[in-house]
């Protein structure tokens, strides 16, 4: 009988000491949460840098009408909305690829084990076969070094040597001096120090990028206000009606005495610009010349009891 306990394994005692087995756990579901998380950050660049553009675009544009964007009080989803407008469909889609390139490649490993067994094999046979993996590391710390000295370079060496495109030539400082960092920082990125230097990095990137986009949104900002300046004859027209005059002087401005009714008087000729916050800012019509030489201004009315304005189709060439 004492044979018997002793061959018969250990005891309910010694299973209940025991320190009970953890689970393995999924690596899938990691990897899928680590993905998620990578996206959810770069959504989460993506909004601010709309915010941003729109902010930008926004001032950028009111400002060639002596006008300031945070003195409107403009909203957050109003900016966003404004820069999404920026976006132009090649440059979504080249916007999308390089996030879903930048996700595939930090979470290569979990895409790699959804690939069939075949498939896997042969590439690590062309991977060692290749020598790819011995010098992976210290492909990307040269080419890390080339990018970044070679943003450094143009940024002290070319920014006034090349006459012109001066976006241009901003927006390849900006995309190199991005980009460097990061390639340079990947290979060490699992290091204690090396998460500090690729966080920096990555710090780096982001400013760049809204760099280039306020530079993007700048400039379409200031181009979009000289279009309206050059379309103000086809512009939306304004008539002002008002019960007493106006100081309302300027040679695009007529003004008519109604004699009769509750508002004597009313004003042709004025353009709108937008409406905010119970306010109508309008322009008179110049040329593109004239306003460059400080010939135009911005009126703005307010709509109350005493003035009313209505909103006129601008004049259509026949």
């Amino acid at each position: 009988m004492t044979g018997a306990g002793a061959g018969g394994g250990s005891s309910p005692a010694e299973d209940a000491g025991a320190a009970p087995k953890r689970a393995p756990q999924d690596s899938p579901h990691r990897e899928l949460r680590a993905v998620i998380g990578f996206l959810t950050g770069a959504a989460s660049l993506a909004a601010a840098t709309l915010v941003y553009m729109g902010w930008a675009y926004t001032d950028a544009y009111l400002g060639h009408f002596y006008l300031r964007a945070l003195d409107l009080e403009f909203g957050f989803l109003e900016y966003a909305l404004r820069g999404l407008t920026l976006f132009t469909p090649n440059l979504v889609t080249v916007a999308v690829l390089v996030i879903l390139l930048l996700a595939a490649l930090a979470r290569r490993s979990a895409l790699r084990s959804l690939l069939p067994r075949k498939a896997r094999d042969f590439e690590t046979r062309m991977v060692e076969r290749s020598g790819l993996r011995r010098n992976a590391d210290r492909v990307a710390r040269v080419s890390g070094v080339l990018l970044t000295v070679g943003g450094l370079v143009l940024l002290i060496w070319l920014a006034d040597r090349i006459p012109g495109r001066s976006h241009e030539k901003t927006y390849a400082v900006l995309a190199l001096l991005g980009l460097g960092p990061l390639v340079l920082t990947w290979s060490i990125r699992g290091t204690p120090a090396g998460r500090i230097a690729f966080t920096m990095a990555l710090v780096t990137a982001s400013v760049c990028l809204l760099w280039a986009a306020s530079l993007h949104a700048n400039a379409t900002g200031i181009s979009s206000a000289n279009r309206m300046i050059a379309k103000l004859p086809w512009s939306p027209s304004v008539s002002i009606y008002s019960v007493d005059q106006l100081a309302l002087k300027d040679d695009s401005v007529n003004r008519v005495d109604l004699r009769h009714g509750r508002y004597r008087y009313r004003y042709d000729g004025l353009r709108l610009l937008m409406i905010r916050g119970g306010r109508y800012y309008l322009l008179p019509v110049v040329s593109r010349d004239d306003w460059a030489k400080g010939g135009g201004r911005v009126i703005v009315i307010t709509d109350d009891d005493e003035v009313r304005v209505e909103i006129l189709p601008g004049y259509r060439p026949p």
